[in-house]
């Protein structure tokens, strides 16, 4: 099996304590995620545009928020892992 690149990204800033839900949750369903880290990237790159934590899946939003260019933000809603199911199922299915 050839090595790929996750399909979900965690977007997230440092202290957010909201991210470390979003990494248990993703953790707990056993999903293959990347995470990154606005901290880490300039400030003009596009990612720092969104809250967090936000959870993408390519370039659809699965929750979080697109907040404008380098306004960062929080998440407050983190889905539970039921919800998260639904969310997957329904971001998989919109791509037929």
């Amino acid at each position: 099996m050839g090595t790929k690149m996750a399909a979900l990204r965690l977007i997230f800033f440092q202290g957010c304590p909201n991210a470390i839900r979003a990494r248990n949750l993703l953790r707990e369903l056993g999903l293959a995620y990347e995470e990154i880290s606005q901290d880490d990237l300039p400030l003009s790159h596009a990612l720092r545009g969104y809250s967090s934590p936000t959870v993408l899946h390519g370039e659809k939003i699965i929750f979080g928020s697109k907040t404008g260019e380098n306004s960062g933000g929080c998440s407050l809603d983190i889905p539970t892992p039921d919800e998260m199911r639904e969310l997957l199922l329904t971001t998989k299915n919109e791509g037929k």
